[in-house]
């Protein structure tokens, strides 16, 4: 039998490296607290007690296509201008677009009862109609992502006469995909339980539930990427960076969530043309505007399938689907991703949006 000799002395410099690393790595960590993030120039348009829109500061001379994106109730939207080299927003400036961005604030205790009817039909519905006046246009072009997608698709559903055109990226419809861990984790839990005890829902416990849909994921192959890159300054203040936002998640006003986990993840009602807001119907196939459906491929989250099904059940006659390679946010913090679906969208609203 072969004998296998090991190199004592390679092993214990390989072992000292990695306790080195380790070390570094525990004594950087509390930077993700403090570390600089969202660094594009922005000023506020309009607000009010739940929500600010702001507008970014163009990067060019005369800016096309107003855009407004919505973004989650979960996570702060810093994720879309994380850092200069990463920021999906700075790449929209960049292409010329003229870019607004709606900014849910934390609920306080009195916001427990604000619902998705408030935030769909009210906040939405608002600076829709704010940038109507504003920029003298008829309809504004909406983009929507993750939560916020579906937010996005309801209001196009029930005032399609204010959007232009629908952009939607890792946004779920179908919420009964076999395929959806986070589908399967919220159907047995007792919504109505959960949301009576907390009222709003904290921040932590939502965070911690996207940790188990994937846990192997999330916490050891993301830490032992940190510790091994520690070396590399760009790369760990990435990592610090996007820990923050990771852990950076505000309460989600309890009224609101169940709705969104009883009505959608629970009974589908979305496909299943049974969801309400304000007594009104959230019919798809109002939806005939130009729709761009962005999704990922590797998403543990929203799975490709969930938002496929958008285009089955709109009835536009200009519907387009992009399927990327990364997860649930890797086309916005991805450099590669960065220089590439930008431009798509620019080319794709050059192409369909009237304004």
């Amino acid at each position: 039998m072969k004998q296998f000799e090991f190199d004592q002395e390679k092993i214990s410099l390989e072992i000292s490296e990695i306790n080195r690393k380790a070390a570094e790595a525990i004594e950087r960590y509390p930077e993700h607290q403090d570390i600089d993030v969202a660094p594009t120039e922005r000023t506020e348009e309009y607000s009010e007690d739940r929500f600010k829109l702001y507008r970014y500061k163009p990067l060019v001379t005369n800016p096309t296509h107003p855009v407004l994106l919505v973004y989650a109730l979960v996570n702060k939207p810093y994720i879309l201008d994380l850092e200069e080299e990463r920021s999906f927003i700075r790449s929209l400036l960049k292409q010329g677009l003229d870019v607004y961005l709606i900014e849910w604030e934390p609920p306080q205790r009195k916001d427990r009862f604000t619902t998705m009817d408030d935030h769909v039909c009210g906040y939405i519905n608002r600076s829709v109609r704010h940038l109507v006046r504003k920029l003298n246009v008829d309809k504004i072009n909406l983009m929507g992502v993750c939560q916020g997608g579906v937010f996005s698709i309801c209001y196009a559903a029930l005032y399609p006469e204010l959007v232009n055109t629908l952009t939607c990226m890792i946004t779920p419809v179908d919420f009964d995909k076999e395929n959806s861990r986070l589908s399967h984790l919220i159907s047995n839990i007792d919504i109505d339980a959960v949301v009576d005890s907390y009222g709003n829902i904290p921040g932590d416990l939502l965070n911690w539930s996207f940790v188990g849909v994937n846990p192997v994921h999330f916490i050891q192959r993301k830490y032992l990427g940190y510790m091994d890159g520690i070396d590399d300054e760009s790369k760990s203040d990435f990592f610090l960076r996007l820990e923050k936002w990771s852990y950076d998640s505000p309460d989600q006003s309890g009224e609101t969530f169940r709705k969104f986990c009883k009505d959608l993840y629970q009974k589908n009602k979305l496909i299943n043309k049974a969801f309400y807001l304000q007594e009104q119907l959230v019919d798809l196939a109002r939806i005939t505007m130009p729709v761009l459906n962005i999704y990922a491929k590797g998403d543990l989250i929203v799975p490709k399938e969930s938002s496929q099904a958008l285009g089955e059940n709109i009835k536009t006659d200009n519907y387009k689907e992009i399927e990327l390679k990364s997860g649930h946010i890797g086309f916005f913090v991805e450099p590669s991703e960065q220089q590439i679906i930008p431009a798509k969208i620019s080319r794709w609203l050059d192409e369909n949006s009237n304004s």
